[in-house]
C-alpha cells in the first residue's frame, strides 16, 4: 500500500539514515540515490522522472554475504508510472532478512508482461554517465 501527503515544505526523514550513493539512472527515467538498513527493513531513496502511463515497474533488492551468496531477497511493486512527477523524492520500505553478514546488495526494475507476454519479465536497464546500458541491476557495496 501507499500513503500519499502534502505539504508546503517536505519533513525532514528520520526514520533510518540514508546512506547516499552516486545517482543510479535506470532507463525508465528513475534514479536510485541511497539507501537504509534497519530493524530488518531495507529503505530505497529515489528520484522520479515526468509520468509515464503504463510504466509500472516492480523493484527487487537482493542481498549478498562476503562470498557472494545471496542470503535475503525482496520484490515490491513500485509507485505506478502515471503517478510519477519530475524530480518527486519517493522512499520506498519493506522487510527483508538482514540477519547473515551482509555486504553488497543488488537493485534491480522490471516490468511484468501482460495479454500474450503475461509471465514475462523485462528488465529495466541501468545506464552508464553516458546514458548506456550496462547491466540490468545496480550492485551496491554496503557502508559498515
Amino acid at each position: 500500500g501507499y500513503m500519499l501527503y502534502e505539504w508546503d515544505v517536505a519533513p525532514n526523514w528520520e526514520t533510518a539514515p540514508m546512506a547516499s550513493v552516486a545517482p543510479i539512472q535506470f532507463d525508465n527515467g528513475v534514479l536510485l540515490t541511497g539507501y537504509a538498513l534497519q530493524d530488518g527493513i531495507v529503505y530505497l531513496d529515489w528520484v522520479l522522472p515526468p509520468q509515464n502511463k503504463g510504466a509500472d515497474y516492480q523493484y527487487s533488492v537482493q542481498m549478498f554475504d562476503a562470498d557472494g551468496n545471496r542470503v535475503a531477497q525482496l520484490d515490491k511493486t513500485f509507485w505506478h508510472g502515471r503517478h510519477w512527477c519530475a524530480n518527486d523524492r519517493l522512499l520506498t520500505w519493506g522487510d527483508l532478512d538482514t540477519t547473515s553478514d551482509v555486504s553488497s546488495m543488488q537493485v534491480s526494475m522490471y516490468r511484468l508482461g501482460t495479454g500474450k507476454q503475461i509471465g514475462q519479465y523485462f528488465n529495466a536497464n541501468v545506464l552508464d554517465a553516458l546514458g548506456n546500458p550496462m547491466g540490468q541491476y545496480a550492485d551496491i557495496q554496503l557502508i559498515e
